[in-house]
């Protein structure tokens, strides 16, 4: 077992500044290409993550 229990954290493995700011990037090209919905969201998040290769 570890010794530094505090390592391991839910936290994304990403940096939360890196996280914020492709999010903010998606947000706006997904507001810029005109979608609205959850579904539409959800889809060029996946469609992002994919292109990305980030899981």
């Amino acid at each position: 077992m570890e010794s530094k229990p505090h390592e391991h954290t839910d936290l994304p493995a990403d940096p939360p500044s890196d996280m914020t700011k492709r999010v903010a990037e998606i947000q706006k090209l997904a507001k810029d290409l005109g979608f609205s919905g959850p579904s539409d969201w959800e889809n060029e998040k996946r469609f992002f993550d994919q292109e990305w290769g980030e899981d």
